[in-house]
């Protein structure tokens, strides 16, 4: 637990900043006269977050936006140092750091080296859009070495 505490005070810095990118971003395709609520949603990924965890160099960052107007969520993840080729990326909820829940959605990513990004887009429903907003998903990247996951990320909501 000290260690997800530790874990959590390096990632504010982080976490932070990638708001600012997020929000800042001219290539953020959000409109913002679109109708509804908009949030930017980020997370940072590291084998040490899997349950159980994994000794890895890889890691990865998600950045995203989602309307509540719309219910479109798009996100991109990107990934790095990972131990062999990216296979999928799969977000789960609801879900707390340390406990493993239900996978929600599957992104399967053909031609994944160990070192690349993804993009997706995904309508959610009332009941995804409350747990995203609630922060209550987390990510996982697998890969060919670890098909249950390599790296795992709690996803963070930030009304904009």
């Amino acid at each position: 637990m000290k260690t997800i505490n530790n874990t959590l005070k390096a990632l504010i810095p982080a976490l932070a900043l990638s708001f600012l990118f997020v929000a800042c971003s001219k290539d953020n395709s959000i409109d913002e006269n679109e109708p509804g609520v908009h949030y930017a949603t980020m997370g940072d990924a590291s084998g040490a977050q899997m349950e159980p965890p994994v000794g890895t160099p890889g890691t990865a960052s998600m950045v995203g936006t989602y309307n509540t107007g719309t219910n479109k969520w798009e996100y991109s993840v990107d990934w790095a140092n990972m131990t062999s080729n990216v296979t999928a990326i799969e977000i789960h909820g609801p879900g707390t750091e340390g406990a493993n829940s239900t996978r929600i959605f599957t992104d399967v990513v053909t031609n994944g080296g160990p070192n690349g990004a993804r993009s997706s887009t995904v309508t959610l429903t009332e009941e995804q859009e409350s747990l995203l907003t609630e922060d209550r998903y987390f990510f996982r990247v697998l890969t060919a070495n670890y098909p249950d996951g390599e790296v795992r990320g709690m996803i963070v909501s930030i009304t904009r």
